[in-house]
Protein backbone atom coordinates (compact mmCIF):
# COMPACT_ATOMS: atom_id res chain seq x y z
CA UNK A 1 0.00 0.00 0.00
CA UNK A 2 1.50 3.25 -1.13
CA UNK A 3 0.02 5.21 1.79
CA UNK A 4 2.01 3.07 4.26
CA UNK A 5 5.19 4.86 3.14
CA UNK A 6 4.00 7.87 5.17
CA UNK A 7 4.53 5.95 8.42
CA UNK A 8 7.61 7.09 10.34
CA UNK A 9 7.72 10.43 8.51
CA UNK A 10 7.29 13.76 10.23
CA UNK A 11 3.63 14.80 10.50
CA UNK A 12 4.36 18.31 9.24
CA UNK A 13 5.77 17.04 5.95
CA UNK A 14 2.90 14.55 5.57
CA UNK A 15 0.27 17.23 6.20
CA UNK A 16 1.85 19.43 3.53
CA UNK A 17 1.90 16.60 0.97
CA UNK A 18 -0.77 15.46 -1.47
CA UNK A 19 -3.45 14.31 -0.68
CA UNK A 20 -3.36 15.35 3.01
CA UNK A 21 -2.97 19.04 2.16
CA UNK A 22 -6.60 18.99 0.94
CA UNK A 23 -7.92 18.75 4.53
CA UNK A 24 -7.86 21.00 7.58
CA UNK A 25 -6.41 19.22 10.61
CA UNK A 26 -6.64 19.92 14.30
CA UNK A 27 -3.60 19.07 16.49
CA UNK A 28 -4.08 17.54 19.94
CA UNK A 29 -1.85 16.23 22.72
CA UNK A 30 -2.98 13.12 24.59
CA UNK A 31 -0.92 13.03 27.78
CA UNK A 32 -3.11 10.27 29.26
CA UNK A 33 -2.12 7.64 26.70
CA UNK A 34 0.92 5.45 27.29
CA UNK A 35 3.06 6.68 25.69
CA UNK A 36 1.69 10.23 25.27
CA UNK A 37 0.72 10.97 21.67
CA UNK A 38 0.32 13.91 19.33
CA UNK A 39 -2.82 13.55 17.26
CA UNK A 40 -4.00 15.17 14.05
CA UNK A 41 -7.64 14.81 13.06
CA UNK A 42 -9.25 16.18 9.94
CA UNK A 43 -12.18 18.44 10.70
CA UNK A 44 -14.54 16.12 8.83
CA UNK A 45 -13.26 13.11 10.81
CA UNK A 46 -12.20 11.16 7.72
CA UNK A 47 -8.49 11.03 8.63
CA UNK A 48 -6.67 10.77 11.93
CA UNK A 49 -2.96 10.43 12.65
CA UNK A 50 -1.12 9.51 15.84
CA UNK A 51 2.47 10.65 16.22
CA UNK A 52 5.36 10.28 18.64
CA UNK A 53 5.76 13.20 21.04
CA UNK A 54 8.93 15.17 20.26
CA UNK A 55 9.71 13.98 16.74
CA UNK A 56 6.05 13.97 15.65
CA UNK A 57 6.81 11.00 13.42
CA UNK A 58 3.72 9.09 12.32
CA UNK A 59 2.88 5.99 14.31
CA UNK A 60 -0.52 5.24 12.82
CA UNK A 61 -2.99 6.48 10.23
CA UNK A 62 -6.76 6.00 10.54
CA UNK A 63 -9.07 6.35 7.55
CA UNK A 64 -12.86 6.47 7.71
CA UNK A 65 -15.50 5.31 5.26
CA UNK A 66 -15.97 8.92 4.07
CA UNK A 67 -12.89 8.39 1.88
CA UNK A 68 -14.48 5.56 -0.11
CA UNK A 69 -14.42 6.50 -3.78
CA UNK A 70 -11.79 9.22 -3.29
CA UNK A 71 -9.16 8.58 -6.01
CA UNK A 72 -6.34 9.71 -3.69
CA UNK A 73 -7.10 6.73 -1.43
CA UNK A 74 -8.03 4.13 -4.03
CA UNK A 75 -5.62 1.53 -2.62
CA UNK A 76 -7.55 1.47 0.67
CA UNK A 77 -9.97 -1.48 0.63
CA UNK A 78 -13.21 0.40 1.29
CA UNK A 79 -16.31 -1.18 -0.20
CA UNK A 80 -14.78 -4.66 0.02
CA UNK A 81 -16.53 -7.38 1.94
CA UNK A 82 -14.70 -9.66 4.35
CA UNK A 83 -14.47 -12.49 1.82
CA UNK A 84 -12.97 -10.12 -0.77
CA UNK A 85 -10.52 -8.76 1.81
CA UNK A 86 -9.20 -12.24 2.56
CA UNK A 87 -8.91 -12.96 -1.17
CA UNK A 88 -6.90 -9.75 -1.62
CA UNK A 89 -4.68 -9.78 1.48
CA UNK A 90 -4.56 -13.46 2.43
CA UNK A 91 -5.29 -15.00 5.79
CA UNK A 92 -5.51 -12.50 8.64
CA UNK A 93 -2.84 -12.71 11.34
CA UNK A 94 -5.50 -11.81 13.95
CA UNK A 95 -9.28 -11.42 13.86
CA UNK A 96 -12.11 -10.54 16.15
CA UNK A 97 -15.87 -10.71 16.08
CA UNK A 98 -18.58 -8.15 16.68
CA UNK A 99 -18.79 -6.65 20.14
CA UNK A 100 -20.67 -4.10 22.17
CA UNK A 101 -18.34 -1.58 23.81
CA UNK A 102 -19.74 0.13 26.94
CA UNK A 103 -18.88 3.60 25.60
CA UNK A 104 -18.53 3.21 21.82
CA UNK A 105 -21.55 0.95 21.37
CA UNK A 106 -21.88 -1.80 18.79
CA UNK A 107 -18.75 -2.46 16.76
CA UNK A 108 -18.19 -4.77 13.81
CA UNK A 109 -15.73 -7.58 13.33
CA UNK A 110 -12.09 -6.84 12.44
CA UNK A 111 -9.10 -8.41 10.71
CA UNK A 112 -5.42 -7.60 11.07
CA UNK A 113 -2.80 -8.30 8.42
CA UNK A 114 0.94 -8.27 8.98
CA UNK A 115 2.47 -6.69 5.89
CA UNK A 116 6.06 -5.91 4.95
CA UNK A 117 7.00 -3.06 7.30
CA UNK A 118 3.53 -2.23 8.63
CA UNK A 119 0.31 -3.63 10.04
CA UNK A 120 -3.05 -3.24 8.30
CA UNK A 121 -6.14 -3.32 10.54
CA UNK A 122 -9.59 -3.39 8.95
CA UNK A 123 -12.84 -2.82 10.82
CA UNK A 124 -16.14 -3.91 9.32
CA UNK A 125 -19.56 -2.40 9.85
CA UNK A 126 -21.56 -3.52 12.86
CA UNK A 127 -24.40 -4.54 10.55
CA UNK A 128 -22.36 -5.55 7.51
CA UNK A 129 -19.19 -7.23 6.40
CA UNK A 130 -18.05 -4.11 4.48
CA UNK A 131 -14.83 -2.29 5.49
CA UNK A 132 -15.69 0.89 7.38
CA UNK A 133 -12.33 1.86 8.88
CA UNK A 134 -8.77 1.26 7.78
CA UNK A 135 -5.83 1.62 10.16
CA UNK A 136 -2.23 1.43 9.05
CA UNK A 137 0.42 1.38 11.77
CA UNK A 138 4.13 0.87 12.21
CA UNK A 139 5.17 -2.61 13.26
CA UNK A 140 6.72 -1.31 16.49
CA UNK A 141 3.49 0.29 17.73
CA UNK A 142 0.98 -2.40 16.78
CA UNK A 143 -0.71 -3.98 19.82
CA UNK A 144 0.31 -7.56 20.54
Amino acid sequence: MEISKKLGRNAGSVLESVPFNQWDFERTLDEDSDPPLIGYRSKDGAIQMNCDVGSENLRSLFFGQKLAGNPAFEDLPFELGRTEVVAKFGEASKSGGKLVHPILGEMGAWDRFQKDGFVLHLEYGADSEIVERVTIMRDDVAPL
